[in-house]
């Protein structure tokens, strides 16, 4: 009986896995970049993102091997991420925490000093981002680049 089980279940599985398709996630705006903390080892960072889920599932973003770029120098790497959840069939604004941890010798004071003297930053992400459902895993590749303020103008 208890194989039977065992196949049944293997059948079951197979079937759902096979049975589902994985449409692509997309990230459209970046806005709000604001700086929580500076030390000599990390920037910490808050930006808004928005994310356009047509699945039918929702997914964790729980992981990411990315490299933070300002203005074409090359920050550090991205650590330190909250976990977001993505809601299946969603389209909404999320709220990305995380750190920058500086590559070694790195100094970004001339790259952020230029990014706020211009009131924008050019920022690229480029690595991969880890997504998770139940006990699925998927990797996504990422290399975007975008033109964002940094402050917002007042009325």
């Amino acid at each position: 009986m208890a194989k039977l089980y065992k196949y049944i279940l293997l059948v079951f599985t197979v079937v759902l896995i096979s049975s589902c398709s994985v449409n692509e996630v997309n990230v459209d705006n970046i806005n709000n970049l604001s700086i929580s903390e500076i030390t000599s080892k990390h920037i910490g960072i808050s930006m808004d993102v928005d994310i356009d889920n047509p699945n039918n599932f929702g997914f964790t973003i729980s992981k990411v091997d990315l490299d933070f770029i300002l203005n074409g120098k090359k920050l550090g790497k991205v650590y330190d991420l909250k976990n977001i959840h993505v809601p299946k069939k969603s389209k909404d604004t999320y709220t990305v925490v995380a750190k920058i941890k500086f590559n070694e010798g790195n100094s970004p004071g001339m790259a952020l000093l230029g990014a706020f003297l211009n009131n924008k930053a050019v920022i690229q992400i480029k690595g991969k981002v880890y997504g998770r459902h139940f006990i699925f895993r998927k990797k996504i590749d990422v290399d975007e680049k975008r033109t964002i303020p940094i402050f917002n103008k007042s009325k």
